[in-house]
C-alpha cells in the first residue's frame, strides 16, 4: 500500500518550460505558529460536527471519531448538547497539520441560534460550508453563504465547501450532468453536479458571474454502488480507502476509462482559476493548460478573494475525506485577516493584524462545573503583561491566564497574537462582541441583521433566580430582559420560541427551581362609551358624638376623546371659586386620575377621558386636599360606572420579508388572524408584506411565521394605535383578567 502523501500537492499535469516562470509567484511561506481559523457552518443535521470530529481524529487529536448520537463527540461537550444530541453553542478546538496550526469553530446549525454561528463567522478568517449529500442546499446553507458576505463592512470570508455524508448520495451519471463524456465507470457525479450548481446559484449577487464552484474530488464507487473512495482531480489520482472504517487510504492511478471524466473536472478548476487574474488567463488561453505550481498558487489567491470556492467530499461513517481535507485547509485557507473597527467619533477604519493589541468576546459560555469563561478572538498585537481596557467605555481588566481550547479540555496558551482563539475564567463583565484593548478607545463593528423576535413572560420562583436570568441573557447576548409590573415578573425576548425555550433550560440549571413561563400580558385598554354629566363624588367621615370630621364634595362630567389621546384631560369648569377654593381642585383632578386606574369592564387602565369639574364644595374647618382627592376619585369612578367603558387593544405594524413562493400563505394567516394587508411588494423571489395587526395575534407570529417559511421569513414590527376589541372576544379576555386577579 503506497503511503498517502497529500492530495493536493502532486498534480499529474504537464509543467512548461521556464519562458512561463514569469507567472510563478514569490514563495510566501506561513509565518510560525500563525493559525487557520474557520468556521464550520451548514444547515441543522448536515454533519458539521461529525465531520469536525473526523478531523481531530486525522489529526492525532482525539482517538476515535466522536459521535453526536451516543455523546462521545469532544465539541459537543456539555451536558445541554449531549441530552439534546445536538449542537447548541460554538465550540472551538485547535490542531496541527504539515506543521500548520488550525483552529476550527464548529457551530450550531439551528435557525434559532444562528446569532451562534454569525459569532463565529465574525470570529473567522474562512468558513467551511458543510451540505448533507443526500439533503442538498437548504436554508441553513443559503443563510451561512449569506451571513459569510458582510454587507455592513464588505468583508467577504473565503469559502470551501465540503459535501458531507457521501455514503447517502446515489451513484450514477458518469459525467453526463457536467457535460462530461461518458465512462461507464462508477464515478457519482450528477448529486454533485447538483449541489454544485445550487451553491453557485446562492453566491451569485446581481446579474453578473459570482464565484465558481469548482468539484475538486469526485465520488468513486464499486460495481454494486458501494462508495470506494475519491477521485482527486487535482492530484490526478483516485484515494482507495479501506471498508474497515479506519479511514486508510492507498493512492492509486485512474483507471484508463476514468481518465477523460477528471480531465474535464481538472479542466474546469483550472478555467476557474485563470479567470479570476488577466496573466493566468492570457496564459489559458494560449495554451489551454496552467504549469503545476502556477495553478496551486492561483487557486490559493482565488480562495482568498472568494472568487473560486473548492467542493470536497467526506463520510464521517465511512472515514472519508479527513486528510485531503486537512491539507485544504492547511494549503488554501488565508491567515488573520483584518477587522472594521470604530472610534468614538463614529469614524471607521480597517485594523490589519500589527502590534496594537485588539481582541473581541466572541461567547460566554459555563464549563462542566458551571464556572463562567469568556472566549475572544486576538485581532491584533499581543495581550499586554498590564492591565487591559474595555475598548467602549475604557474601563479596566485584569486577566491574568489565558487558554487554548479543544472543547472542554484546556491548556496554557504561551504564545498569544493575531488570529489566536483563547479562553480566560477572569470574570470581565463582558457580552459577546464587546472588545478589549491595551488602552485605545476603539471597538470591532458587529455586523448586525433584523431577525424576528418572540417574547416570553417569566414567573421567577424566588429573588435569587433573576441572577441566573441576567447570567443567561449577558451570555447569550441576543436576550433582553424588562419587568413585567409584578416583582416576580419579567419578559424575556428572544429571537423564537425554541431559543426562550433553551434560555429557559438554562436558567433553571443555574437557578435549580422551576421557572413558569407564558405569553406576555397585552396591554389591553378602557374607554368611556359614552358621555355623563353632574355625577357627584363625596368623602364623608363622622366621629363618634356625630360631629363631621372630613369632608370634600365634587361633581364631574366625564366622556371620551379617542383611544390613542392622552389618558386624561381634565377641565376645570367651576367658576365659584368660593364655594370651592383653587386650592383644591389639584387635588380633585389627581383623585380623578386614580380613578383611571383601574377600568369596571375588566380592570384595565382607562385612558382617552375628559374629565370637566363642575361643582364642589368644602368645610372651612375640616376639609383638606385630600378630602377632596377622594371625593374626586369616587366621582370618576361613579362617572365610569355610568357611561360604561368599552375595551381597547393595541395594534402594531408589521413587515415581514418572505419568499414569494411563501406570500399566499402569509397573507391567510394575516387575514385569518385579523390582520389587514396596508402594503405589498415583490422583487425577485422575495416578497415584502406591511400589515395592521392585533398585539394578541402578534405574540405567536414568530413561530407561525417559521412555519410558512421554513425559517426564512423575517419581521419588525412597530406600535400603531389602539381599536376597540370586537364583540366576540370581550368575554374571552375579561374572563381571562378575572382569573388571573
Amino acid at each position: 500500500m503506497d503511503r498517502y502523501r497529500g492530495s493536493m500537492g502532486g498534480l499529474r499535469m504537464k509543467v512548461r518550460s521556464s519562458k512561463h516562470a514569469k507567472l510563478i509567484l514569490p514563495q510566501q511561506p506561513s509565518a510560525p505558529w500563525t493559525p487557520r481559523t474557520f468556521a464550520i457552518v451548514g444547515h441543522r443535521s448536515s454533519g458539521k460536527t461529525s465531520l469536525a470530529e473526523l478531523l481531530l481524529q486525522a489529526a492525532r487529536v482525539t482517538r476515535a471519531v466522536g459521535s453526536v448520537e451516543d455523546g462521545s463527540a469532544l465539541l459537543d461537550w456539555s451536558e445541554e448538547a449531549r441530552r439534546h444530541r445536538q449542537t447548541l453553542a460554538l465550540s472551538v478546538a485547535w490542531l496541527d497539520h504539515q506543521g500548520q496550526p488550525i483552529q476550527l469553530i464548529d457551530t450550531p446549525g439551528a435557525a434559532f441560534l444562528s446569532h451562534e454561528r454569525d459569532r463565529a463567522l465574525n470570529a473567522s478568517d474562512a468558513a467551511l460550508v458543510v451540505i448533507d449529500a443526500a439533503e442538498g442546499v437548504r436554508v441553513g446553507t443559503e443563510e451561512a453563504l449569506r451571513r459569510a458576505r458582510c454587507p455592513q463592512t464588505g468583508q467577504r470570508l473565503p469559502l470551501i465547501a465540503v459535501v458531507s455524508k457521501l455514503e447517502r448520495l446515489t451513484p450514477g451519471g458518469e459525467g453526463r450532468a457536467m457535460g462530461l463524456p461518458s465512462s461507464g465507470a462508477s464515478i457519482g457525479v450528477e448529486g454533485i453536479e447538483a449541489i454544485r450548481a445550487h451553491l453557485e446559484a446562492e453566491l451569485r449577487e446581481g446579474p453578473g458571474p459570482g464565484p465558481r464552484v469548482v468539484p475538486v474530488q469526485l465520488p468513486l464507487y464499486d460495481e454494486d454502488g458501494a462508495l470506494q473512495g475519491l477521485v482527486d482531480v487535482l492530484g490526478g489520482r483516485v484515494l482507495r480507502y479501506a471498508t474497515d472504517g479506519t479511514g486508510a487510504l492507498s493512492p492509486e492511478p485512474i483507471p484508463g476509462p476514468l481518465r477523460a471524466v477528471v480531465a474535464v473536472a481538472a479542466e474546469r478548476v483550472a478555467e476557474a482559476v485563470a479567470m479570476t487574474d488577466d496573466a493566468l488567463l492570457e496564459h489559458y488561453l494560449e495554451e489551454l493548460e496552467l504549469p503545476e505550481e502556477v495553478l496551486q498558487r492561483g487557486l490559493v489567491a482565488a480562495v482568498a478573494s472568494g472568487a473560486v470556492v473548492p467542493l470536497l467530499l467526506s463520510s464521517a461513517e465511512a472515514r472519508i475525506g479527513a486528510m485531503p481535507l486537512l491539507d485544504a485547509l492547511a494549503q488554501w485557507l488565508p491567515g488573520p485577516r483584518g477587522v472594521w473597527i470604530q472610534d468614538p467619533d463614529g469614524a471607521r477604519s480597517l485594523l490589519q493584524p500589527g502590534p496594537r493589541f485588539v481582541a473581541q468576546v466572541v461567547a460566554c459560555q459555563w464549563d462542566r462545573s458551571g464556572q463562567p469563561f469568556t472566549l475572544l478572538r486576538v485581532w491584533s498585537g499581543a495581550p499586554p503583561r498590564g492591565p487591559w481596557h474595555e475598548g467602549c467605555s475604557g474601563r479596566e481588566l485584569r486577566v491574568h491566564k489565558l487558554y487554548r481550547l479543544r472543547g472542554p479540555r484546556r491548556a496554557t496558551a504561551p504564545r498569544v497574537g493575531p488570529g489566536a482563539l483563547v479562553a480566560t475564567w477572569e470574570p470581565l463583565g463582558l457580552r459577546p462582541g464587546d472588545t478589549v484593548t491595551d488602552g485605545s478607545r476603539i471597538w470591532a463593528v458587529v455586523p448586525r441583521e433584523e431577525q424576528t423576535r418572540m417574547v416570553w413572560r417569566l414567573t421567577l420562583p424566588d429573588a435569587a433566580a433573576l441572577e441566573s436570568i441576567e447570567a443567561v441573557v449577558a451570555a447569550d447576548g441576543e436576550l433582553s430582559l424588562r419587568p413585567e409590573g409584578r416583582p416576580d415578573e419579567w419578559l424575556l425576548t428572544g429571537r423564537s420560541e425554541a431559543h426562550l425555550r433553551l434560555a429557559v433550560e438554562r436558567i433553571e440549571a443555574l437557578c435549580g427551581g422551576r421557572v413558569d413561563t407564558g405569553l406576555p400580558r397585552v396591554a389591553y385598554r378602557e374607554i368611556p362609551t359614552s358621555w355623563v354629566s353632574g355625577i357627584e363624588g363625596v368623602h364623608l367621615l363622622k366621629g363618634e358624638h356625630g360631629l363631621v370630621s372630613e369632608y370634600g364634595r365634587c361633581e364631574v362630567s366625564l366622556g371620551p376623546t379617542g383611544p390613542d389621546e392622552d389618558a386624561l384631560r381634565f377641565v376645570d369648569g367651576f367658576e365659584d371659586t368660593e364655594a370651592l377654593p383653587l386650592r383644591f381642585r389639584p387635588a380633585i383632578a389627581e383623585g380623578v386620575a386614580a380613578a383611571l386606574g383601574r377600568g369596571p369592564t375588566a380592570g384595565y387602565p382607562v385612558t382617552g377621558v375628559e374629565a370637566l369639574l363642575t361643582g364642589g364644595d368644602y368645610d372651612i374647618l375640616q376639609s383638606t386636599e385630600e378630602h377632596l382627592r377622594i371625593a374626586g376619585e369616587r366621582a370618576a369612578r361613579a362617572a365610569l360606572e355610568s357611561a360604561g367603558t368599552d375595551l381597547l387593544e393595541p395594534w402594531s405594524e408589521v413587515v415581514v420579508r418572505v419568499p414569494q413562493a411563501a406570500l399566499g400563505e402569509l397573507i391567510s394567516d394575516i387575514a385569518s388572524n385579523r390582520g389587514r394587508i396596508v402594503g405589498m411588494e415583490v422583487e425577485g423571489d422575495e416578497a415584502q408584506v406591511v400589515a395592521s395587526c392585533p398585539h394578541r395575534e402578534l405574540r405567536t407570529f414568530a413561530p407561525r411565521l417559521e412555519g410558512i417559511t421554513g425559517g426564512r421569513g423575517r419581521f419588525s414590527l412597530r406600535e400603531l394605535h389602539y381599536e376597540r376589541v370586537p364583540p366576540q372576544l370581550i368575554d374571552e379576555i375579561t374572563g381571562a383578567r378575572a382569573s388571573s386577579g
